[in-house]
């Protein structure tokens, strides 16, 4: 799920959102849900509360896309970091290393994972 609009309360229609995944994926083998909520905002003490009381993980991820050239590492670092485009030729070792990862939250989960990435991903 993701919230893109900043609201002033977001645990009411969270709950109400977790309540209609939960009854859409009873019959998967595991609970699993991914919230996303809008940059640089901070969650309110409440949501979060709620949220780690719900057994949910709280994670902050930083996504960016850049030239090498632009991210100013050290050469000590660069020499130990390859950064490059995902190529054709590893592109199936890629999608079976994600497969496993996702393994955890159940087969179907990393199968529908897999398949789409092979359909959405260059």
């Amino acid at each position: 799920m993701t919230y893109k609009a900043i609201l002033t309360d977001y645990l009411e229609q969270v709950i109400a959102d977790l309540d209609y995944l939960k009854e859409e994926q009873k019959d998967y083998p595991l609970d699993y849900a991914m919230v996303f909520f809008p940059e640089n905002e901070e969650l309110r003490e409440s949501l979060s509360t709620y949220l780690e009381a719900s057994q949910f993980e709280i994670e902050k991820h930083l996504i960016f896309r850049a030239p090498i050239s632009d991210l100013k590492f050290s050469e000590k670092v660069v020499n130990t970091i390859t950064i490059e485009r995902l190529s054709e030729h590893f592109f199936r070792d890629y999608l079976d290393y994600k497969y496993q990862q996702r393994f955890i939250y159940g087969e179907n989960f990393a199968k529908e994972m897999y398949d789409w990435e092979q359909v959405n991903l260059p």
